[in-house]
């Protein structure tokens, strides 16, 4: 059962009637305050809320409000309840029950009018009980200090005396589940109930509260505000300075173990990624201006430093992409791969800069010359095509350059072009310093400086003199020519 309590008090003594009739009261009937009509016939209740004399008949005519019409009522407290302003709505029907001078009128369980169920209250109110559609469940105003006992299921609008100037109390269309929100136009204060969102017990009040998307904070009442709250919506504690927070749960931040000073990520862990590669997306990728400097700052723009070594001052002043500073003592690789786990090097790069390549390998010019290797001992140079070579070159490629040409299976010295055949010279030595005569050096040449005088082909060479000749090994001695 839902209720609208206004007690009607005075400080003035009135004798309340009932008068019965068929049809509503006549306006301007001389009545007192607190007089009850019945129209019997339409089954509506009248009350005499104000009197007015007019000076010229010297007569006192009441005004009657019909208090099952609905509407908004307007209060004055202290004193008697003014003047009806009719709203929309329709109460349902009250009928009078057992009713008591200045005392709070209220309905019973059996939407009987009644004074004998209503609230006490300790201070001074004046009041009005009423029940129908729109109003709410309860609605209570109390001055400070006291208490409003109320009656289960009855809906009370009380106005104490310390409220001096009258006002027009609205309520709801029909009750609903929410908070009770009230707006005070030109002393019409209308109550309107908002969906309340949220389950919590309390009601969160705030202080400055203004901008667009601001951050909003609670201050030192505890009320929500945006004035103060700082970017972050407020201090986070626990963190340090510098350390890129992580999430240790779904509610707690700690640091981690990078660091950033501005510029600069560090870490003391191990960094892995194993995000998928795809199209125009390699699985890392370091962009940006490669850094340049002086021989003591030039650091690659990929690097590693052995803690504790001495900087190099070698490092190209115009930049370098990939480099490393290892300490002294290192014997590993610097460059090292290895194809599933092969026992053979694809490439590798040892520290003392020796670089191997797997044995199926090749070194190859892109679209140009290789070489390859297809036994111990055995380098093979080729064309890109694996199919031939053309020529060797030794220093320059011009025709004042030597060079060996292939054709078939000859091999010639010609010029670095290609165009004429050059001279082989041999290197001199002395015939004392020339190899004992054997088999294994059988069919060598070698030309010495010291030979003597060759009266004769073929002759055994003797040294001494400044005759220059060439030696051939039978496999006994050495001839000279």
């Amino acid at each position: 059962m839902k209720w609208l309590c206004v007690l009607l008090l005075s400080t003035a003594a009135f004798a309340a009637k009932d008068y019965y009739a068929e049809g509503p009261p006549s306006p301007g009937t001389a009545q007192e305050i607190g007089t009850r009509y019945v129209d019997i016939k339409n089954a509506q209740l009248y009350v005499c809320t104000s009197t007015n004399y007019s000076s010229v008949t010297h007569a006192t005519t009441c005004n009657w409000t019909n208090i099952q019409s609905g509407g908004s009522i307007d209060l004055t407290a202290p004193g008697p309840i003014g003047s009806v302003t009719p709203n929309s709505g329709a109460f349902t029907s009250l009928s009078n029950s057992a009713l008591t001078a200045l005392a709070p009128i209220c309905a019973d369980s059996s939407k009987f009018l009644s004074t004998s169920i209503c609230p006490s209250t300790s201070a001074s109110y004046s009041q009005l009980s009423v029940t129908g559609v729109g109003v709410p469940s309860q609605v209570i105003l109390t001055p400070s200090g006291t208490s409003q006992a109320t009656v289960a299921g009855a809906a009370i609008l009380g106005v104490p005396d310390t409220v001096t100037t009258p006002g027009v109390y609205n309520l709801p269309a029909a009750p609903a589940t929410g908070v009770y929100f009230g707006t005070n136009s030109s002393g019409i204060v209308t109550t309107t109930i908002k969906t309340q969102q949220g389950t919590g017990s309390a009601i969160l009040s705030s202080s400055t509260v203004s901008g667009t998307a601001a951050t909003l904070c609670t201050d030192a009442n505890g009320s929500a505000t945006t004035a103060g709250c700082g970017a972050g919506g407020g201090a986070i504690s626990g963190l340090t300075n510098t350390k890129i927070p992580v999430a240790s749960s779904a509610t707690t931040m700690i640091d981690s173990s990078v660091t950033d000073t501005g510029g600069l990520l560090s870490t003391s862990n191990v960094f892995k990624t194993t995000g998928a590669g795809a199209a125009s997306t390699p699985m890392m990728m370091v962009t940006g201006a490669l850094p340049t400097g002086t021989a003591t700052t030039a650091f690659p723009g990929i690097y590693y430093d052995c803690n504790g070594s001495t900087q190099p001052t070698t490092f190209s002043t115009n930049t370098t992409v990939l480099g490393a500073n290892t300490c002294t003592g290192f014997n590993g690789n610097w460059v090292d791969f290895i194809s599933n786990g092969s026992a053979s090097h694809a490439f590798q790069i040892n520290s003392g800069g020796t670089v191997t390549i797997g044995s199926g390998q090749s070194f190859s010019f892109s679209g140009r010359s290789r070489f390859t290797s297809s036994g111990d001992g055995i380098l093979t140079g080729t064309n890109a095509g694996g199919t031939g070579l053309t020529r060797f070159n030794f220093g320059l490629t011009s025709s004042s350059g030597p060079a060996l040409c292939v054709s078939g299976t000859v091999l010639t010295v010609c010029a670095g072009d290609g165009t004429a055949v050059a001279t082989l010279g041999n290197g001199t030595t002395t015939v004392a310093a020339l190899p004992a005569a054997a088999a294994g050096n059988k069919g060598q040449q070698i030309s010495v400086s010291d030979s003597t005088t060759v009266a004769a082909e073929g002759q055994t060479c003797v040294g001494g003199s400044t005759n220059t000749a060439l030696a051939f090994s039978n496999g006994v001695v050495w001839k000279c020519f």
